[in-house]
C-alpha cells in the first residue's frame, strides 16, 4: 500500500514539474482571427442545392426562424441572407436550438456569446442554385475597471473608469465593451443545411401529392 502511494506521489510531482508555463501570453494571437471577415471568408463545409431559387431561399428563412434568428438582410441580387446577431441560448432555454453541440452550449453558459447566420447563394454552371450556410460565433468582452472605493461599485460596469484600466495602463486603447469573433459553429451549419434539405423534400412531396 505504501509503495503504491509513493509511486502515485512521484507521478503527480513529475507531472507538475513537467507542465512548465508557456512563455507566450494567452492574448498573443493574430488580430485577424478576432474579426468576422476572417471567418466569413472561410469556405462553407455544407451546401444545399435546388433547381429553383425562391423555394431554396424560403427554406433557408424557415430554418433560421425555427431557431429564433431574425432576418436582417435579404439581397437577391447579391445572393445573401443574413440574420441579426442573437445572444445564444442559456441552459434554462432548452426550446432554443441555436447552438450546434455541447461544447458550444458550455461556452454559452460560461460567457456571453452570440451567433449570426449567413447564407450565400450561388448559381452553378449546371443551372442549379446552391446555398452555403455559415454561422459566426462572437464573444462579449468588457474591460476591467479598478474599484478602490465603495462609491464606485455602481459605476463599475457603466462607462470608463476614472482610475484607468489594465489595458490603458499597458498603453492599449480598447472600447469598454465589444464583441470579438471566436470562430464558426460548424455543427449548427450542418444542422441548418440538413433542415433545409428536409424542408425542400417535404415541399416536393406535398406538390406531388396535390397533383
Amino acid at each position: 500500500m505504501r509503495t503504491t502511494a509513493a509511486l502515485l506521489l512521484c507521478l503527480v510531482l513529475t507531472g507538475c514539474i513537467g507542465n512548465r508555463p508557456s512563455k507566450r501570453p494567452a492574448t498573443d494571437q493574430d488580430a485577424a482571427l478576432a474579426t468576422p471577415a476572417y471567418w466569413w471568408a472561410r469556405p462553407a463545409d455544407n451546401v444545399v442545392q435546388n433547381p429553383h431559387f425562391e423555394p431554396l431561399l424560403q427554406a433557408c428563412q424557415k430554418s433560421m426562424a425555427s431557431r429564433f434568428f431574425d432576418v436582417d438582410v435579404i439581397d437577391r441580387r447579391q445572393g445573401l441572407l443574413l440574420s441579426r446577431p442573437s445572444v445564444s441560448a442559456q441552459p434554462f432555454e432548452p426550446w432554443r436550438r441555436d447552438i450546434g453541440d455541447q461544447q458550444g452550449a458550455a461556452q454559452s453558459a460560461l460567457a456571453t456569446v452570440r451567433r449570426t447566420v449567413r447564407w450565400d447563394f450561388v448559381r452553378l454552371d449546371n443551372g442549379l442554385f446552391e446555398a452555403r450556410p455559415r454561422v459566426l460565433v462572437e464573444r462579449y468582452a468588457s474591460a476591467e475597471r479598478r474599484i478602490t472605493d465603495p462609491s464606485q461599485f455602481l459605476s463599475s460596469f457603466n462607462g470608463p473608469s476614472a482610475g484607468g484600466t489594465v489595458e490603458s495602463d499597458q498603453g492599449r486603447a480598447l472600447p469598454s465593451r465589444y464583441w470579438y469573433a471566436t470562430g464558426r459553429d460548424l455543427a449548427l451549419e450542418a444542422q441548418l443545411a440538413q433542415q433545409v434539405r428536409d424542408l425542400l423534400a417535404s415541399s416536393r412531396q406535398a406538390a406531388m401529392d396535390n397533383r
